[in-house]
């Protein structure tokens, strides 16, 4: 299970393949086995249970009891190969990839901000978040503006294994490295001959690879995890038919149980990878199907596999949906419809002016901007445009109500919905009819069905007013007038002002200045 604690979640890892000597092809593929239905209600538990934003979320207690909540990027990460791999999910990886791609998003979890250094950089994280933005179809040189690869190849050090830039220290290892040359091929990199030949190097004498790299003087133990992931990354850079990759796949099918299961901290975690490897070099898995839908519940999730485990797990049914699937990462890539993004310069706005509508899409998708006004309830077009190379699109709206808005890319998930708010607009003018009497008239926009309700206020003392008489506008044209006699004399301010319901927010007029007499 290749995430254990919360800063490996955070710095997942990557990269693996190659040989010493020239190059084998890899055996004809034969189709890997898949349970179509198991995969298809893992999806959906997995879909189900990701937050509105597509990714996993965690928390966590400090000793005086307080809860922090926080994005797992890494899991949310495992969760967007998983639904990619399941398919039909769509929608919820769009929303997963806009996610994580955010800029916050990708300073946060590939460079360790803000708590790190400036420069500080994380192998796996970066390696990871590459591999799935070139595999969903996006480019892993602009994500979140930041050149991802660039950062990866950065922290490559002089022995050609990779190395974590941080105040914390180095949590790089082989996941790390094996993601990387996965990322690198797949945004149409060649990795560097030396970057395979590091990874081959810690290949132990059993034929399987280690979690960490390893030090001069220790034993070489072998991950299930590990070898799986390398194995993959080998089967990429097409040598899933030399040497090393056989004596990994012998070793790694030699660990399977009579149940099917591989062993591992989370079973089911690794009994996923391991097959995943095995897929990715045409070697057979056995009975391993069978176990991994033993564990799936009736919800469709899937559980950790230890023996005292009944409740499904959301980062068990990640890491096993595209074993499930018959799908290696590399065979799952396919470009994924980002979900778009919407912001308005201004919530609120006074009727009849104009708040700025601007869509974040995919280059040259098609978006259309969705609204409702009050009184109505229901979605329509009002705004269509092809994206630009920039993916950002800006309208101008003026609704005269409240008005709900949300923009979509064709075939996309939707953004989240947006309000904005719409005041009433209000007009105050006065005049003198006689002694103390006065005529206050004005409009109110827009009109409303039975009229709209006005008040005159008259301000009195610091932050203070005293309502002094109500109309009802015309309910076509929003005109109102009224007239007031005072029993005093002065100089007063006065504005009219409605409240709030559900068509507008309250409105109030410019201040007009009286004397009475």
């Amino acid at each position: 299970m290749p995430t254990v604690s919360l800063r490996t979640a955070l710095l997942p890892a990557l990269l693996a393949t190659a040989l010493t000597t020239g190059v084998l092809a890899t055996p004809a593929a034969a189709a890997p086995a898949a349970d179509p239905q198991a995969t298809a209600a893992a999806a959906a538990y997995l879909a189900a249970h990701l937050s509105p934003t597509g990714t996993v979320t965690g928390s966590f207690e400090d000793d005086k009891g307080n809860t922090t909540t926080f994005t797992n990027w890494g899991q949310s990460l495992d969760a967007a190969l998983a639904l990619l791999a399941a398919g039909g999910q769509d929608a919820t990886l769009g929303r997963a990839l806009t996610s994580v791609e955010d800029s916050k998003a990708v300073a946060e979890y590939t460079q360790g901000a803000p708590g790190d250094k400036a420069d500080a950089a994380y192998v796996g994280a970066t390696a990871k978040l590459a591999f799935v933005v070139a595999a969903t179809g996006g480019d892993a040189s602009k994500v979140g503006g930041v050149d991802l690869l660039a950062q990866l190849l950065s922290l490559q050090s002089a022995d050609s294994r990779f190395a974590d830039r941080s105040s914390f220290g180095n949590y790089a290892n082989l996941f790390g490295h094996a993601f990387a040359l996965l990322a690198l091929k797949q945004s149409g990199r060649t990795p560097a001959d030396a970057a395979v030949q590091a990874l081959l190097a810690t290949q132990c004498a059993d034929g399987s690879f280690p979690e960490d790299y390893p030090k001069a003087g220790t034993a070489c133990t072998g991950s299930v995890d590990a070898t799986g992931l390398v194995l993959q990354a080998l089967a990429a850079l097409g040598q899933g038919g030399a040497q090393p990759a056989n004596a990994a796949a012998t070793w790694l099918k030699g660990q399977q149980k009579a149940d099917g299961s591989f062993p591992g901290q989370a079973p089911v975690n690794s009994t996923g990878y391991a097959v995943l490897g095995l897929d990715a070099v045409n070697a057979p898995i056995g009975n391993a199907l069978t176990y991994l839908t033993s564990q799936q519940n009736a919800d469709g999730g899937l559980r950790t596999g230890a023996a005292a485990a009944s409740s499904s797990d959301l980062f068990a049914t990640a890491q096993t949906l595209p074993a499930l699937a018959g799908k290696t990462f590399t065979a799952s890539s396919r470009t994924v419809m980002r979900q778009a993004t919407l912001t308005m310069l201004n919530t609120r706005i006074v009727a009849t002016g104009a708040s700025s509508v601007t869509v974040q899409a995919p280059p040259n998708s098609v978006v259309d901007l969705f609204a409702y006004s009050r009184p109505s309830t229901t979605f329509s077009v009002v705004r269509t445009a092809t994206v630009g190379a920039t993916g950002v699109v800006t309208w101008s709206v003026s609704p005269l109500t409240n008005t709900r808005l949300y923009a979509q890319s064709r075939g996309g998930a939707a953004s989240p919905q947006t309000v904005l708010n719409v005041a009433t607009a209000l007009s105050l003018s006065a005049a003198r009819t006689g002694t103390r009497t006065y005529v206050f008239s004005g409009r109110s926009i827009p009109a409303r069905t039975g009229g709209l309700i006005v008040s005159l206020y008259r301000r009195a003392g610091v932050g203070g007013s005293v309502l002094t008489a109500q109309a009802r506008a015309d309910a076509k044209t929003g005109m109102w007038s009224l007239t007031r006699t005072f029993s005093g004399t002065g100089t007063f301010d006065f504005t009219v002002q409605t409240g709030n319901d559900l068509q507008n927010v309250a409105g109030s007029s410019n201040s007009r200045t009286i004397r009475i007499w």
